[in-house]
């Protein structure tokens, strides 16, 4: 039995995608539970990028899109100051509280969470667009290289 897997032809360790889901949950209970409540290791976020597409060839860098609640997105940029780096900084601690020992900083709009081994998560905090009915209108907002300015991203 092989001890490799394709995806859209680019072969991956089995271990090593074990390995990915395992600490894309962790870090993802560590989140939810400041931010939603809740122990869910896979609510509110998604793999993005290389990754979430098949496409990776290696494990350098993980993309993770996670939703926050939008009375978060109101508190942060209520803030007198730099709103959207303390939102960062609210994640980092997120992850930290598990991850203790773990290379974790924000740089730019993501917060990475740089491993030993050299596997990298970039996780993205991001908030629902809503469209005049509440529903979502497919767009996340999310914070930009630390400005109060905010942008738009599609799914």
């Amino acid at each position: 039995m092989s001890s490799k897997v394709t995806k859209n032809n680019h072969p991956m360790d089995v271990d090593t995608i074990s390995l990915i889901s395992k600490r894309y949950k962790t870090i993802t209970k560590a989140v939810n539970e400041d931010f939603w409540n809740s122990s869910s290791e896979t609510s509110h976020s998604r793999y993005v990028g290389s990754y979430g597409r098949g496409t990776a060839i290696g494990t350098s860098d993980l993309d993770v899109l996670f939703e926050l609640p939008n009375e978060e997105y109101d508190h942060f940029t209520s803030l007198n100051g730099n709103g959207p780096s303390r939102l960062l900084q609210a994640v980092k601690n997120a992850i930290l509280d598990t991850y203790p020992k773990t290379d974790v900083k924000g740089d730019g709009q993501v917060v990475v969470v740089k491993f030993s081994d050299g596997m990298k998560f970039e996780i993205l905090p991001a908030f629902r667009n809503l469209d005049w009915f509440e529903n979502w209108d497919g767009t996340y907002t999310y914070p930009v290289d630390c400005q109060v300015k905010l942008t738009h991203f599609y799914t």
